[in-house]
């Protein structure tokens, strides 16, 4: 009997290590985790480009984009209790200026 899961769960397994790895790897260059986790991912995302597909199917099973929906509401949610309202005034003028810039620069480029 073929067992679905199996394969998406090895799979998740090995995106999840290599973007440990990749943050340690981040770290001990003195550079924040989280860029050694999305450089990963840009690499591992882009790996159909070179003829290795065996990370595909990932992109369009729907049990991993509930899963990803679900991350990004618990993330939002913990960002939220942890932030203040003095925090966020303390930044908002930065913030403002990175948002602009951040719709502008693409309209204009495009």
């Amino acid at each position: 009997m073929h067992d679905p899961v199996a394969p998406l769960l090895i799979r998740l397994a090995l995106l999840l290590g290599a973007a440990k790895f990749a943050g340690w790897v981040a770290v001990r260059s003195r550079q924040p985790a989280v860029l050694g986790e999305i450089l990963i991912g840009i690499v591992l995302g882009n790996l159909g480009l070179v003829g290795f597909h065996a990370l595909e199917p990932i992109a369009t099973d729907h049990f991993v984009d509930v899963l990803a929906s679900l991350g990004i509401i618990v993330l939002m949610f913990e960002v939220g209790l942890q932030s203040t309202v003095q925090e966020m005034l303390n930044v908002g003028a930065s913030s403002t200026l990175v948002a602009i810039l951040g719709v502008a620069t693409p309209l204009v480029l495009g």
